[in-house]
C-alpha cells in the first residue's frame, strides 16, 4: 500500500464516441479505486506522432489513488481494454489511451512504467489541460513551472488544440 500522492491521468480518444470513451474509462477508474479530485475540459486536437488517423479528444485528470503505480498501470490497462483498446499500430488509433503523467514528486524508472511520463513536457495536448486544472503544477523532474514548459513548445501547436466540452459532472 502506497501512501496518497496526487496523481494526474492524461486520457485521449480517436476512435468511437470519443467523449463516451473517456467518461466510460474514466468510470471505470472511479470504480477501481481511483479518487477524482479535478477534470478539465475536454480539448480537440489533431494526432501528433502518426497522422493517418483521425483528430483526437484529450483531457487531464487529478487524483489520489491508494495503491502503487504498478497497481494503478494495471487498472488502466485494464480499463483501456474494457473499452476495447487493441494495440496493433504504434500511436496508431485508439478507443482510449490513458498514461500516468506524474505521481506525486516520485519518479519511477521501469521498462514498462516511467513517471513522470516521458512526453509530458511536449505535448500540448497534455500541458494546456494539465495548466487548467493545477496552475501551480512544477515538473518533478525538471522544476520548471506549468507556464515555462508551455512557453518551450513550438507555438503553432498550441493553435491546434481546440476547447470543445466538459466531462459530465457527475465524474467529479
Amino acid at each position: 500500500m502506497e501512501e496518497k500522492a496526487e496523481i494526474f491521468l492524461s486520457l485521449g480518444s480517436n476512435l468511437g464516441i470519443r467523449q463516451e470513451n473517456l467518461a466510460g474509462g474514466l468510470g471505470l477508474l472511479i470504480k477501481g479505486g481511483f479518487e477524482t479530485t479535478a477534470l478539465s475540459s475536454l480539448y480537440e486536437t489533431p494526432p501528433l506522432y502518426f497522422q493517418d488517423q483521425p483528430p483526437f479528444l484529450n483531457a487531464v485528470v487529478r487524483g489520489i489513488y491508494s495503491g502503487s503505480p504498478r497497481d494503478l498501470l494495471g487498472l488502466i490497462a485494464e480499463t483501456e481494454r474494457g473499452l476495447g483498446r487493441v494495440r496493433t499500430v504504434p500511436k496508431g488509433p485508439r478507443t482510449l489511451d490513458i498514461d500516468i503523467l506524474t505521481w506525486g514528486r516520485k519518479i519511477v524508472e521501469e521498462i514498462d512504467l516511467v513517471i513522470p511520463h516521458p512526453g509530458l513536457s511536449e505535448r500540448a495536448f497534455v500541458l494546456i489541460p494539465l495548466r487548467e486544472i493545477s496552475p501551480c503544477f512544477v515538473h518533478p523532474v525538471t522544476n520548471l513551472s506549468i507556464n515555462q514548459l508551455i512557453e518551450s513548445l513550438n507555438k503553432e501547436t498550441l493553435f491546434l488544440i481546440k476547447r470543445v466540452g466538459s466531462f459530465p459532472p457527475a465524474l467529479l
